[in-house]
């Protein structure tokens, strides 16, 4: 296990290693393409794994352009040195997420518009699976049952331990924009807490059971423009 904290940062995906006294061990710079912003990192058995991403503008001769995302996951040793890089490309990603699975492989979420990738990465960038849905997503977490629940704007998606959609619940009061990102958090089995932005000035906590149904749900008037964009169980609440 790697002692100390690993922070990333923006622009050429800076990786800060500290000491538990918050000493900086070493600090690199990794660039991968002209521009990368890194977007998550997970340490596996000693070993660092980066999520960066670079957008590349191609234009047509015809006039017409596009943007193509070039991911980036970089295997790093505990010394911060790149072991292997593989790199998937998308189009115009607005969001993007990592984390890891209880059998020690990647879940990268990616979301654009309203439409969703999942990828199951193992540590040697071998595609385990890959799933699509029709909706923006912005979190990612795994259930017991070794599936995965994902919030958007205003929609919650469970699906099984390969990717397969079980059910999708939308809510059409809450925002849809598909930038807005939303929490959740798993309470147990059978029930989700989620959080977000209603509108521009109100944000809402809801609870539903496990297909997503609401059992409760509460507006909280905050200032302009704030967002419960995450949440987390406490002992007492949440």
């Amino acid at each position: 296990i790697l002692q100390g904290d690993i922070v990333i940062g923006l622009t050429n995906a800076p990786l800060i290693k500290s000491n538990k006294d918050g000493s900086n061990i070493w600090e690199k710079t990794y660039s991968f393409s002209q521009f990368d912003i890194g977007k998550g990192i997970i340490i596996l058995n000693d070993t660092i794994y980066l999520l960066a991403i670079s957008s590349n503008y191609i234009e047509y001769s015809w006039g017409g352009s596009d943007i193509i995302e070039e991911i980036t996951l970089a295997k790093i040793d505990s010394s911060g040195a790149i072991l292997n890089t593989y790199t998937f490309y998308e189009d115009d990603v607005t969001n993007l997420k990592l984390i890891e699975s209880s059998d020690n492989n990647l879940i990268i979420l990616s979301s654009k518009g309203y439409s969703s990738k999942i990828k199951k990465i193992s540590p040697n960038g071998n595609i385990i699976w890959e799933s699509s849905l029709a909706n923006n997503s912005s979190k990612i977490k795994e259930t017991s049952d070794k599936g995965f629940i994902i919030t958007g704007a205003n929609n919650v998606t469970k699906i099984d331990s390969l990717g397969n959609a079980l059910w999708v619940n939308s809510y059409p009061s809450l925002n849809n924009n598909p930038n807005q990102e939303n929490g959740i958090d798993i309470i147990n089995d059978s029930t989700f807490i989620v959080s977000g932005s209603k509108d521009v000035s109100n944000s809402f906590l809801m609870k539903t059971n496990s297909n997503g149904d609401i059992i409760w749900y509460k507006e909280f008037g905050l200032n302009y423009r704030n967002n419960l964009n995450t949440v987390s169980i406490t002992n007492s609440g949440f």
